[in-house]
């Protein structure tokens, strides 16, 4: 239980709850190890869990009848997978595959939904984090539909390298690269398109960079 313990400072609605709060959370879950490509739950399964993300990454996709996948969500350490469902009961919203080995602690329902009754003054604060999350899935969604794909792929690099990297040298942002295949399920395309897109913008803006496995992207590299 040490390595949740360790990042559930991390966790959203644990960021200013003591100690004995994060352990009496802690005490719900049960930590297991998902191997690379593991379905945790496929879109419109009942909810039995929440997933919080100990070490890897997971994704949230929704698929078309065509075979082409969007991602809603990525998770990384601290995250909670599965959290809506897990509040209002229904079914899961997307399918949850893990992207490399993960470590994560799998919060049964009813524990959670009754510990969250046990802690009146915390649903405020997720109620507050839901709606800035579907305030971002509208503004996905509207970018999805509106803008054309250079300006998706290149939104979409920005925020996985503010989502996933450091700050280096006070003025970059410095992530792991993402696959062309990880790009394509954020911006509803396809890997090929993608992959020219990027050649695109690798020679038109010095604000990008991928050099190896590493990407770089200068803070004033904005989305706009």
């Amino acid at each position: 239980m040490q390595d949740l313990l360790e990042v559930l400072p991390r966790v959203f609605f644990l960021h200013e709850q003591d100690d004995a709060t994060r352990r009496s959370f802690a005490q719900l879950g049960i930590c297991r190890t998902f191997p690379k490509g593991n379905i945790l739950f496929h879109d419109g399964d009942p909810c039995f869990a929440a997933y919080v993300v100990i070490s890897g990454r997971v994704k949230l996709t929704v698929a078309a009848d065509d075979g082409r996948e969007f991602a809603l969500e990525v998770f990384g350490p601290g995250d909670v997978c599965g959290l809506i469902a897990t509040l209002d009961g229904g079914p899961n919203n997307g399918t949850a595959i893990t992207l490399s080995t993960c470590r994560l602690a799998v919060v049964p329902r009813e524990r959670f939904q009754a510990w969250i009754m046990e802690h009146p003054l915390l649903q405020q604060t997720i109620t507050a984090a839901l709606v800035r999350m579907l305030r971002s899935v509208y503004e996905r969604v509207g970018m999805q539909a509106l803008l054309p794909v250079k300006r998706r792929v290149r939104a979409a690099i920005i925020e996985f390298a503010q989502s996933n990297g450091t700050v280096a040298s006070g003025d970059e942002y410095v992530a792991p690269r993402p696959t062309h295949q990880e790009l394509a399920e954020r911006v509803g395309s396809t890997r090929v398109v993608v992959s020219r897109v990027i050649k695109e913008l690798l020679d038109e803006e010095e604000a990008i960079r991928m050099d190896g496995r590493t990407l770089r992207v200068r803070l004033d590299g904005r989305a706009d």
